[in-house]
């Protein structure tokens, strides 16, 4: 593949996208409106990938921030790659690394 793979500017949007929302919801919250004035949204993101991120390291920073555990979506990665890669060289794997360490450290998953 001869094109850059960037997915940073994705996972902010996504993040973005989900802040906004929270914030909404606590708004509501506050204001006593219920639930049918104000629905509670969760998000759903599946990023479907070749395995090979460019920016990798811009992606992993995204995930670094705790801010993720309180946030109305659920991001997952699908890795689609063919057999001629080596499971080394996929840069998703740095990125499972990290996700794997948010979701044991920080949200508190087992």
């Amino acid at each position: 593949m001869d094109l850059p793979v960037k997915l940073q500017p994705l996972t902010l949007f996504l993040k973005s996208l989900a802040i906004n929302v929270r914030e909404k919801q606590e708004k509501a919250f506050l204001a006593n409106e219920t639930a049918v004035k104000f629905p509670q949204v969760f998000y759903q993101a599946t990023i479907i990938t070749t395995g090979l991120m460019d920016d990798i390291d811009d992606v992993i920073k995204v995930f670094e921030n705790s801010q993720w555990a309180c946030l109305p979506i659920q991001v997952n990665f699908i890795n689609i790659y063919q057999k001629n890669l080596q499971k080394q060289d996929l840069d998703s794997l740095k990125l499972l690394k990290q996700i794997k360490k948010y979701n044991n450290e920080i949200a508190g998953w087992k």
